[in-house]
């Protein structure tokens, strides 16, 4: 079986592909089934099988989501698909980690599995020791807090991807960490781009995090001082809302790097790197505030005939621009789904400073 979720702190590097003596991790497993789907549009042959010729039949974790995925009533059983999918989910979020924010939010924040619920209530994020516990005598009665309920609920949202391989690259053994790499970035980039966006929830998608946000001011002057005044503006902002107890903070690549440089050894705060955010700008995020819901077995089909607009931003029906046969050109495309859906539990644990002066 694969290891435990406590486990997880030493994930390989994102796109690294297990040795053949080293151990799999459960994510590996999410892997290896979008492989064994790719192939089976090959062989045509039941992609369990093709995990079976892939991987031997001592894969059983692979064996189980592949069958999960098409009998969705298996999840329901204790120690069988419901605990290794969520798992494998989790794990695989933690290996986007790297290059991802967004997935890093999701990995590390409030996980509530959806199974098949069809949405779920998150409860308010704890910000005052009035709610919290109290001391009571003996044979009095303990204070019964209200359990507010009523500020998010989370419904599934569809995310899709789909990424285009030739059927000599399907067709190859080492096709696995090639589908860790693409699949995995496209993934990356689509949880970054809507987690840190300005984005209104709607019927299409969960909404972002930072949807009517003004910036706090920048301290002016550059260099460590100016970060150590920004970090410390951003935390008090979150303490005034409750937080400030575990937060992380959120830059693009390049303000990320020059964040590291300035903070201290003693800086013991992470700092997250996400393209989605603005150059020279900071944004901080109340980790235990961010809630998620999920399904946790992706939908992985395939396709090797019919017509593909590579396109991204607005696609329309074929004939289009862009358009591509897929039989034609002896290709194939692999469309993976995952229903998520994500949220702060409280208002005012996500701040961000623009135009920062280091």
């Amino acid at each position: 079986m694969p290891a435990p979720v406590s486990s997880r702190l030493s994930s390989p590097p994102f796109g690294a592909r297990p040795g053949p003596f080293s151990k799999l991790r459960p994510g590996d497993h999410i892997v290896r089934a979008a492989a064994a789907h790719l192939r089976s549009a090959i062989t045509r042959e039941r992609p369990w099988t093709v995990a079976k010729e892939l991987y031997g039949e001592n894969d059983k974790p692979t064996e189980i989501l592949l069958r999960a995925a098409t009998n969705p009533a298996t999840l329901t059983t204790t120690g069988w698909a419901r605990e290794l999918a969520t798992t494998a989910f989790y794990d695989f979020l933690v290996a986007l980690a790297p290059v991802s924010a967004g997935a890093a939010l999701l990995s590390r924040g409030m996980q509530i599995p959806m199974g098949t619920s069809g949405q779920v209530a998150v409860p308010v994020y704890v910000t005052s020791s009035s709610d919290a516990g109290s001391f009571v005598a003996e044979g009095t009665p303990i204070p019964a807090r209200n359990l507010n309920f009523n500020v998010m609920t989370l419904a599934p949202h569809k995310l899709a991807v789909l990424n285009t391989f030739t059927n000599e690259l399907a067709a190859a053994s080492n096709i696995e960490p090639v589908i860790r790499q693409v699949v995995g970035e496209a993934m990356a980039l689509a949880i970054d781009a809507e987690i840190f966006s300005s984005n209104i929830p709607d019927a299409t998608r969960p909404g972002g995090i930072m949807r009517g946000m003004s910036s706090l001011l920048a301290k002016s002057g550059g260099g460590a001082a100016a970060f150590a005044e920004d970090a410390k503006t951003l935390i008090d902002e979150l303490a005034k809302n409750g937080g400030g107890r575990r937060p992380v903070f959120v830059c693009s690549p390049a303000t990320a790097a020059a964040a590291k440089n300035w903070a201290s050894v003693k800086f013991d705060y992470e700092i997250l790197s996400s393209s989605a955010i603005a150059k020279n700008s900071i944004v901080a995020i109340e980790l235990d505030a961010f809630a998620s819901a999920f399904s946790p077995i992706p939908e992985f089909s395939v396709s090797t005939a019919g017509v593909l607009q590579q396109e991204g931003a607005s696609p329309l029906p074929p004939p289009a621009p862009g358009t591509i046969s897929l039989w034609q050109a002896g290709l194939m495309s692999l469309k993976t789904i995952v229903h998520v859906c994500w949220g702060m539990r409280s208002s005012g644990l996500v701040q961000q400073i623009q135009s920062v002066s280091w």
